[in-house]
């Protein structure tokens, strides 16, 4: 293969990624209008499994490429490879034996996209432009959620507002749901305390996700004084700028300009970033800002010593993160809890984990299985019922098992202890993307999120559209000002730039030991595409209008096969995920994927075709064989058609030990086919647990409601006395 084929290869499998990723962070709405998606989403569970499945193929097919055109060349990159190859196999393995085998098959293509999505880009920059082209596609990024962020809270949030007092029944009825439930409070309260979530379902994970990107935008702005401070030698790339404007006065001039422009427009989203983040109202994502930008200066501040003792600094680094966590469990086991309200929540989650990690050590539960077991292993004093623990960590150990949480901290340990390594040294020459290279990627990006909002949008299509070309226009303009302003920096400056992505990295991991993303899902991608482009260059490499051979010399030659070998085995994979989930779930119904069957029952059910409900209830719990859902509906079937559902009452009552409000709708009519003894049991249990939750609890059953079930349970005493034996 020769070098121009492998450099057109090599961008193409990038910007492949970054499209991907791009998609990923703006495709997450739903058809509805802005935050009324965003909720529809967050309640309807998974993202659309093709979505997930067509972007983690074309993701596998990018990392073989990748493979063959960019053969790595440190012992590292192969351990890494190894450990991501290792922990997608325990993950489809998983998927097997896990109670929804759909919901882990997903999970496992979700979480392996991402894994070789980082160690892909880290692979693929290893030129100048190829880095710079990387970064500008983020900052891009952070404008266009800037953008949407702004304009969600002034104009959807209070529109969606507004017409929800109007007509707040329509509205539920529009997204589904059901007048009375828990849904509708957690629905109003997101609308009274009007947090952004973006183009997500989670205000927490849209705050996380802006952490790195507030990092590069602080950066960008910064160049301006970056650029005075040093000599004036070297504030330009003379060479570059040169063939450019033909002289050293007038490349200076351009790059003066360049800079002011892109320092100007990185100013601005950055104070845009600053105002949405604050908009989230996620506690949580602005401390951690907040600590990663105190880092940062405190890095900028005091490089030299930072650069001479980085070994010391990231074993330091290291002992405070394992100290900290002994210090929490510690404080949480002797005082049966954390401090505050959400930490106590938090350990209610871990608690109930560790249920889940002993029972399955080895294997786990499966990916997007957690909520499944958690019911049978939480505190009864635990109110909630989550689908997550709230830590990484804790997930990838319920979930994959300990064997893939041990991988998964040394993959991480690996990742920031590479970002530690001296740089080598990076060569001047940086070329500015052509326009019609960003014009096609925009293009291509946004085309993808028209087509997804589109398909029954019917008269919303205009307004869609109409966004669509201001996202679009934002997104131009960003990327091709940041392309500019990064071909006018130095290497150290870039450098810097790259080490903010890492600090951000950093502050998205740290946050997520309470949050909920960064195992599968968009902002997963995002954390490790930006651990990718925050990695030092192994070798300096030729630049790719110069038309050398790469400098791999001996080591790539050695590499060659096992490269191919690697890539055509992600190739393959690719194709077996292209062959085995996406084309069955396109032309038909694919068994393990019950969204199908699940419309056929809401029809049945319309139709008071009961008998048919009953079927599609069964052919669910085959595939989806916990949920608590749909045994309650099926038990509710059962009672219409007159059968005696007590097996199906005693699985559900055997799933969930710690719920009061599961139990008593059961035990207070004989439709659910249990016994007397059983009924005054469950209603005494339920009691009993009430009793255990917190005083201040709002899911604590009313006093008069309390009344109601001990009247009944001396009823039922009653009646068993009278029984005769």
């Amino acid at each position: 293969m020769n070098t121009s084929t492998r450099t057109y290869l090599a961008r193409a499998a990038l910007l492949v990624l970054l499209l991907v990723l791009c998609c990923r962070m703006t495709l997450n709405e739903g058809i509805d209008d802005g935050f009324i998606g965003t909720l529809s989403t967050q309640l309807s569970g998974l993202p659309p499994a093709v979505e997930v499945t067509c972007a983690a193929a074309m993701v596998l097919l990018c990392a073989g490429i990748g493979l063959l055109v960019e053969t790595p060349r440190r012992w590292w990159q192969w351990v890494s490879l190894s450990g991501i190859t290792a922990l997608s196999a325990l993950a489809f393995a998983d998927s097997i034996p896990a109670a929804n085998h759909f919901a882990a098959l997903v999970g496992a293509c979700d979480f392996s996209m991402n894994l070789f999505a980082g160690w892909t880009i880290a692979l693929l920059c290893t030129t100048p432009n190829r880095r710079a082209l990387a970064i500008s596609v983020l900052a891009s990024l952070g404008a266009v959620l800037a953008f949407k962020g702004l304009y969600q809270h002034y104009v959807e949030i209070p529109q969606t507002v507004t017409q929800f007092t109007r007509h707040p029944n329509r509205w539920l009825a529009n997204i589904g749901i059901r007048p009375g439930s828990s849904a509708v409070r957690l629905f109003i309260s997101r609308l009274k305390s009007r947090e952004v979530t973006g183009f997500g379902s989670d205000n927490d994970q849209f705050g996380e996700a802006l952490i790195p990107l507030v990092l590069l935008s602080l950066m960008l702005s910064l160049a301006w004084w970056w650029w005075w401070r040093k000599p004036a030698a070297d504030r330009i790339e003379v060479s570059k700028a040169s063939r450019l404007r033909g002289g050293r006065e007038s490349a200076a001039d351009a790059a003066q300009t360049t800079i002011i422009i892109g320092c100007v427009w990185s100013a601005v989203v950055l104070v845009g970033l600053g105002l949405v983040l604050y908009f989230t109202r996620s506690k949580g994502s602005i401390a951690a800002t907040g600590l990663c930008i105190s880092a940062m200066v405190v890095g900028l501040a005091l490089s030299p010593e930072i650069a001479r003792l980085r070994y010391r600094l990231f074993a330091g680094l290291v002992m405070i993160a394992v100290v900290g966590a002994v210090a929490l469990i510690a404080c949480g086991i002797v005082r049966h809890g954390l401090p505050t309200k959400d930490l106590l929540f938090r350990w209610q989650y871990w608690n109930g984990a560790a249920g889940i990690i002993i029972h399955h050590l080895w294997h786990g539960v499966g990916l997007n299985n957690f909520g499944y077991y958690y019911t049978r292993y939480k505190w009864p004093s635990a109110p909630e019922d989550v689908k997550d623990p709230h830590n990484v960590l804790v997930r990838i150990a319920s979930e994959l098992g300990v064997p893939a949480a041990i991988i998964f901290t040394l993959l991480l340990g690996l990742a920031f202890y590479l970002i530690f390594r001296p740089p080598a040294r990076e060569q001047v020459g940086s070329r500015t993307p052509p326009i019609l290279l960003i014009v096609g990627f925009v293009a291509v990006w946004w085309m993808c999120d028209d087509l997804n909002r589109m398909v029954g949008a019917g008269k919303a299509i205009p307004y869609i559209l109409e966004l669509s070309i201001l996202y679009a226009a934002i997104a131009i303009i960003a990327l091709a000002v940041v392309c500019q302003l990064l071909s006018c920096m130095t290497p150290e400056y870039r450098r810097k730039i790259e080490i903010a992505l890492a600090v951000g990295a950093g502050g998205m991991l740290l946050y997520d030991q309470i949050n909920l993303a960064l195992v599968t899902g968009s902002v997963a991608m995002l954390f490790w595409a930006v651990l990718g482009m925050a990695q030092p260059q192994d070798s300096p490499a030729p630049a790719e209008e110069s038309g050398g051979t790469g400098g791999n010399g001996g080591i790539e030659r050695r590499g060659t096969v096992a490269a191919r070998a690697w890539g055509g085995g992600l190739a393959a994979a690719s194709l077996a995920v292209a062959l085995g989930v996406i084309t069955p779930m396109v032309t038909g119904r694919l068994a393990w994927d019950t969204m199908a069957w699940a419309q056929d029952y809401r029809l049945d059910i319309s139709g008071g075709r009961m008998h048919h409900a009953l079927a599609d209830v069964n052919h669910i719990l085959a595939y989806d064989r916990r949920s608590q859902a749909w045994l309650e509906r099926k038990i509710s079937v059962m009672e219409e058609l007159g059968e005696n559902p007590r097996a199906v009452t005693l699985r559900l009552l055997h799933l969930n030990t710690a719920d009061a409000r599961v139990r008593i709708p059961l035990a207070m009519t004989p439709a659910s086919g249990l016994t007397l003894p059983e009924r005054i049991a469950e209603l005494k249990l339920a009691v009993r647990l009430n009793n255990d939750l917190p005083k201040k609890e709002v899911t604590r059953i009313s006093p008069r409601h309390i009344a109601a079930i001990e009247e009944m349970i001396q009823n039922l005493e009653s009646q068993l006395k009278r029984k005769p034996r």
